[in-house]
């Protein structure tokens, strides 16, 4: 509407920005900053690293690791004798693990079934004449224990089954007291028993030959 007003002049002057040039950039400080610049990438988050202990088991069950997936091209009896020293390794690097308690409540994958068994296959055959050993059976004090053949693939594959999957998780960024921590319960509770058997079975089996 075209209205008359003394003051419609001023008016329009102050209610129509949109009209106005563009503040000037020729101001150093304007100049210099950055225009549209993409917002920054937040920082990865770092996992703290192992201690000297746990980095010494890391290598220890790194190098066992390896050992057992090349079984199948190494020396027989160079596989006794290198089996043997990294089974000490092992079991010396594990019993002064540090404490550690998980962070995560996150249960890792596993190895499943078949390719155990086909890692077992693999070690049963590259033993050769050292494949089993005696033992006596675990049972409570008031009975006697039976004396059993046992396949020393076994012990091997499954100390594998458990040590092989934590270095995965390692290596792509799980909570390293979380790994830590199974490290040690998996010791004690599976696979440093079958670590002993294993050694105390190529012992015999090296010195005997």
């Amino acid at each position: 509407m075209d209205w008359d007003n003394p003051h419609r002049a001023d008016l329009e002057a102050r209610f129509a920005p949109c009209t106005a040039s563009p503040p000037s950039t020729s101001n150093s400080f304007m100049a210099d900053a950055p225009r549209d610049a993409p917002p920054a990438d937040p920082a990865p988050r770092s996992q703290p690293e192992l201690g000297p202990q746990a980095t010494a088991f890391r290598q220890a069950a790194e190098a066992y690791c390896t050992a057992i997936e090349t079984i199948a091209t190494t020396d027989p009896h160079e596989t006794l004798t290198r089996l043997r020293f990294l089974l000490a390794a092992l079991i010396s690097a594990a019993l002064v693990l540090p404490t550690s308690e998980p962070v995560t409540a996150t249960v890792p994958p596993g190895i499943g079934h078949d390719a155990w068994s086909a890692r077992f296959a693999a070690i049963d055959s590259a033993l050769g004449s050292a494949a089993t050993y005696w033992a006596a059976s675990l049972s409570s004090q008031d009975v006697e224990p039976e004396v059993v053949l046992l396949p020393l693939a076994d012990d091997l594959a499954d100390i594998w089954r458990d040590l092989r999957p934590t270095l995965d998780q390692l290596a792509s960024g799980t909570e390293t007291a979380d790994v830590v921590w199974q490290w040690r319960f998996t010791f004690d509770a599976h696979w440093g028993l079958h670590a002993v058997e294993a050694l105390r079975a190529l012992h015999i089996a090296i010195t005997a030959a």
